[in-house]
């Protein structure tokens, strides 16, 4: 990995650096749904929070890669649609900026 104008780059074929301008806006449903919420029970209370946001962290915990905006954003759709969510995420940037890497994420270190 390399720092390039302060925008994290992977070399390869499979993710390109960040366009310049660097907007990218990821929308956890369609303008004709509505978000579903979420109720998990913590170690010492109960945690509120989107559907869209529970499959981003279940995706993001578990993939043993980096992955590209677009990728993240297929799966989470995977999810909520096996959780049978009605809400479609979606995917807001130019072209080039779908395969750039999701927030500049690193590897996990799994054991």
């Amino acid at each position: 990995m390399s720092f390039s104008n302060s925008i994290l780059t992977v070399k390869g074929d499979l993710f390109n650096r960040l366009n310049e301008d660097g907007r990218v806006l990821l929308s956890g449903y369609q303008a004709n749904e509505i978000s579903a919420d979420v109720i998990q029970s913590g170690k010492t209370e109960k945690m509120a929070h989107g559907a869209f946001t529970n499959a981003v962290l279940q995706v993001l915990n578990h993939s043993p890669v980096v992955l590209s905006n677009k990728q993240l954003v297929m799966r989470v759709r995977e999810i909520l649609k096996h959780e049978r969510y009605e809400q479609h995420p979606c995917l807001y940037c130019r072209d080039e900026n779908a395969n750039a890497i999701f927030l500049g994420q690193l590897p996990h270190a799994h054991a």
